[in-house]
């Protein structure tokens, strides 16, 4: 890691009694040396000079970096005016010297500490805490919905900007984000990557650096001075500051993780709806009065999901700003790496626009589970709380369509829910544990005749159609389960409670749990 004159300076402020930095002085330092006269100066090295007499001014390159220690000897100080120096007091130069190595490596093993961090995937969080020790500033890193991402663990007394970030930003704060002096998304748009300012809000200066992905601004960086508030930031402090946003932007483009985000009001309330973030009815109905939507009315959730495992993500905000335009009434964010959308419906709904985005999913290889149907936007986390059963334990790869209404597996839903509960294996009426038996005694298939009876409503000519039997055989066979379970098949309770159970049986075999009748084994069968 390369450092600055600034740097060393600070580091060496308590016996600092003059200085003279050039405004473009590069951070360029690697190492430290004692001055030797006979050799070239390097612009990666700082030289300590035993006596200012051994200095030939006229030799010295423009941009080299000096420290003399006191006392010296008169010189002439226009003769250094093309060079970085410092002089130092009250401290013995071989002390300073070892002093000067400490301070390479110090930064030296932060560079290292970063790069393994970076190498082992660590969280932002690790990374942010690393940053806060080397700058000695807090520090916070935001996605573009305003989001924290990761922040200092330290207070910033009066900082309302801070304290708005350690308490999650979201709609609480929809208002004070609009009076933000560092909106991310429009010095993005500005081509600004760095902003350095007053902030009225936070009370002191600030110092935001915007990040990117693939040229896309995903989030940014933000420093707040804590000490000297009303100064800007020290020139040493804004080069650690560029150094480390450095860091961060190549992990961010070695492991493409930071969050996918935009910023829009909706994208930051339906986040938080979505985390179950207990929010104010009225702030929520103020911000939905602000971008024309209803806090009660006729909702579905939808989620897209890529129809192969290895499709590649950095393409989310493209899509769902394609849904978007498709469909009007669906109103997209980024969640758990995933595009929800909220469907306000309405009477205006166009079936033109649905099949231009079942168009749109076919050719960007993407399956959409369709919600069911709730009345507040409250509600929201429990209507995606289905969704997600639905794709992790119903929905197989071979049942994906473009589309997949989840009032289509309702039966499914109950099921598993259900499941968590308790073994719905054991939910056997009583009859077709009977018939079970009898066909694993008799080697008959009984019990699957009368299961295709009760999902064919007991007709007699639809069961014979499923099961490619004679009308005839088929009534003989009915005849003989009713003979052997001994109940009245035409009974509507009786008929309701054993095609439930048969919807239970049919779920078990379909996660793959045996259920039915399995006579024990016989003494020695499995002996040689």
């Amino acid at each position: 890691m390369k450092i600055s004159i600034d740097i060393i300076e600070r580091s060496f402020r308590d016996y600092v009694v003059k200085t003279h930095i050039l405004d473009n002085a590069e951070v360029s330092l690697r190492k430290c040396a004692f001055f030797d006269p006979s050799e070239t100066a390097s612009e990666e090295t700082i030289y300590l000079c035993r006596n200012s007499e051994q200095i030939d001014a006229e030799k010295l390159p423009y941009n080299c970096n000096l420290i003399f220690v006191e006392p010296l000897p008169d010189f002439d100080s226009e003769q250094l005016k093309h060079v970085n120096y410092l002089v130092v007091a009250g401290i013995p130069i071989y002390r300073l010297f070892n002093n000067l190595l400490d301070v390479f490596f110090r930064y030296e093993t932060f560079d290292k500490q970063l790069s393994r961090l970076i190498e082992k995937k660590c969280s932002y969080q690790e990374l942010i805490d690393l940053g806060t020790k080397m700058i000695e500033m807090p520090v916070c890193m935001i996605n573009l919905n305003y989001q924290p991402v990761a922040l200092s663990a330290v207070d910033v007394p009066g900082d309302e900007l801070w304290k708005a970030m350690q308490d999650g930003y979201g709609v609480a704060y929809y208002d004070f984000i609009q009076r933000c002096e560092f909106k991310t998304e429009e010095m993005a748009k500005s081509g600004i990557s760095k902003k350095s300012a007053w902030s009225e809000l936070a009370g002191n200066y600030i110092c935001v650096s915007v990040l990117y992905l693939n040229g896309r601004a995903v989030g940014s960086i933000g420093m707040h001075k804590w000490y000297e508030r009303k100064k800007p930031f020290e020139k040493a402090t804004m080069q650690l500051f560029d150094y480390f946003v450095s860091r961060v932007s190549k992990r961010i483009q070695l492991l493409h993780d930071i969050p996918e985000s935009r910023y829009a009001p909706m994208d930051m309330l339906l986040i938080e709806l979505l985390d179950g973030k207990e929010v104010d009815k009225q702030e929520v109905s103020a911000m939905l009065e602000k971008i024309d939507l209803p806090l009660n009315g006729t909702f579905h959730l939808a989620v897209f999901y890529p129809k192969e495992e290895s499709c590649r993500t950095e393409r989310l905000l493209d899509y769902m700003e394609m849904i978007e335009r498709l469909h009007p009434g669906m109103h997209c964010c980024i969640y758990n790496a995933t595009i929800v959308a909220l469907h306000v419906v309405s009477p205006k709904d166009d079936v033109r626009l649905k099949k231009k985005l079942l168009s749109f999913l076919r050719e960007i290889n993407y399956y959409c589970i369709y919600g069911l149907e709730y009345n507040s936007l409250l509600e929201t986390q429990k209507a995606y709380k289905t969704l997600e059963i639905l794709k992790t334990d119903i929905l197989t790869r071979e049942e994906l369509e473009c589309v997949c209404y989840a009032h289509n597996y309702l039966i499914e839903y109950a099921m598993t829910v259900l499941s968590k509960y308790m073994d719905i294996s054991k939910l056997m009426y009583p009859a077709l544990k009977t018939l079970m038996e009898h066909d694993a005694k008799g080697k008959s298939d009984l019990y699957n005749v009368l299961r295709t009876f009760l999902y064919n409503k007991c007709s007699l000519k639809a069961t014979s159609d499923s099961l490619f039997l004679h009308r005839n055989t088929l009534a003989s066979r009915i005849a003989t389960i009713k003979e052997i379970v001994g109940i009245d098949l035409e009974d509507e309770k009786t008929y309701k409670q054993m095609l439930f159970s048969v919807f239970c049986m049919d779920y078990c075999e379909k996660m793959g749990k045996q259920v039915g009748y399995f006579p024990p084994e016989e003494e020695g069968a499995n002996e040689n």
